[in-house]
C-alpha cells in the first residue's frame, strides 16, 4: 500500500501544482487585461484629442483660404481700378486723340 500511498502523493502535488499554475495564470491574464483596457483608454483619449486638433486645424485652414479669396477679389478690383485711371491718363496724354482743347 506505500506505493499507492507515494504514487497518490505524486498525483496530489502534481494536481496542486496543476492548481497554483492555474492560479497563477488567470491573475497573469487579469493583469493582461487590465493593462490592454487602459492602453485602449490611452489611445481613445490620444485619438480624440488628435480628431480635435485636426478639426480646429481644418476650421482655421478653410478661415484662411476664405479670407484669401476675398482678399484676391479685393486686390483684383483695387487693380483694375489702378489700369482704367493709366488707361485714362496715357488717353489724355497723347496729341490729337480728340480730347485736347482744340475746339
Amino acid at each position: 500500500m506505500t506505493q499507492s500511498s507515494d504514487r497518490l502523493d505524486r498525483i496530489e502535488r502534481s494536481l496542486e501544482q496543476v492548481v497554483t499554475n492555474q492560479l497563477d495564470l488567470q491573475q497573469s491574464i487579469a493583469q493582461v487585461d487590465q493593462r490592454l483596457e487602459t492602453s485602449i483608454t490611452e489611445l481613445q483619449q490620444s485619438i480624440a484629442q488628435v480628431d480635435q486638433r485636426l478639426e480646429a486645424t481644418i476650421t482655421e485652414t478653410a478661415s484662411m483660404i476664405a479670407q484669401a479669396i476675398e482678399d484676391a477679389g479685393t486686390e483684383r478690383e483695387v487693380f483694375q481700378a489702378e489700369i482704367r485711371r493709366i488707361w485714362e491718363y496715357l488717353l489724355n496724354q497723347q496729341p490729337g486723340n480728340g480730347r485736347s482743347g482744340s475746339q
